[in-house]
């Protein structure tokens, strides 16, 4: 099961259409966002290529960075792609987690450094 293909809910009998999927589960389109196991779902209508793309770029359209559906959809978008795009994703999300890992050692030598200062000058304070 993908987004964009059609399925049946076994235990409330609803057709849904998929939005995205993750690890067994999936999350249909429509609201409120609710979430399914894929093992209660049947199959009834699998989508193209083409329509299944569609389908998360439609869903990525929204930019909700704090819902599951979007978040999921970036991560099925991913997958999606061919392998040379998701090595070269893949390389950009090592760079920009090697970049806040400097960033995170540069803040504490920052503070660290305005530590310093502070406490000097609380030293250069209280000898006056």
């Amino acid at each position: 099961m993908r987004a964009g293909d059609t399925v049946k809910h076994i235990p409330s009998g609803e057709l849904w259409t998929v939005a995205v999927t993750r690890d067994g589960e999936l999350i249909p389109m429509g609201w409120p966002e609710s979430l399914a196991k894929q093992a209660d779902c049947e199959l009834v209508e699998a989508v193209d290529d083409d329509l299944h793309m569609k389908v998360l770029l439609d869903t990525l359209a929204v930019k909700d960075p704090g819902s599951s559906r979007w978040r999921w959809a970036r991560t099925n978008f991913i997958d999606a792609l061919p392998q040379v795009q998701r090595q070269t994703l893949d390389g950009m999300f090592e760079r920009a987690k090697e970049a806040e890992s400097l960033a995170r050692l540069y803040r504490r030598q920052v503070e660290s450094h305005l530590q310093h200062l502070i406490d000097s000058a609380r030293r250069n304070a209280s000898k006056e």
